[in-house]
């Protein structure tokens, strides 16, 4: 059963982005090292069963809108893992009351994935990160909840 939990535990946070590199993968050029990092918004934990799946990270932008990272381990992807990203859109409309979620990508298959939750693709950031040295495009991604 898959299922969401909230943790401000920055200890496991941190014990999770250091799995397999995953902080090098997911951080752009010129972010703190992990060490340095200091974990900010709310932490999603996504869940089947006890194992951690993944982990959805949402920041907040304003009053009303806040910003998710999504990150679903390599394994649990496909499998109807949207269903994670459906109920912490659930989880920010009922205990947040945010009223919009937007995401910057530049990976393809991140915006299937927050496509197949509801969001919609309103444009394109030209040039807008780097990563390893290479400006790369980003999607904007939006969601009113």
């Amino acid at each position: 059963m898959k299922s969401i939990l909230p943790t401000c535990d920055v200890n496991l946070i941190k014990g999770i982005l250091s799995r397999e590199n995953i902080y090098t993968s997911l951080v752009y050029d010129n972010s703190p090292s992990l060490q340095e990092y200091a974990p900010k918004g709310i932490w999603l934990l996504l869940l089947e069963g006890e194992a951690i799946c993944g982990f959805i990270n949402l920041e907040q932008l304003n009053n009303i809108m806040w910003q998710p990272h999504i990150f679903i381990f390599e394994q649990y992807r496909g499998n109807n893992s949207e269903e994670w990203g459906k109920q912490a859109i659930q989880f920010m409309k009922e205990k947040i009351e945010a009223k919009k979620l937007l995401a910057f990508t530049p990976y393809k298959e991140a915006k299937k994935y927050a496509e197949k939750i509801g969001m919609k693709n309103i444009g394109i950031l030209q040039n807008s990160i780097l990563k390893n040295g290479q400006l790369l495009n980003q999607y904007i991604l939006e969601l009113s909840c």
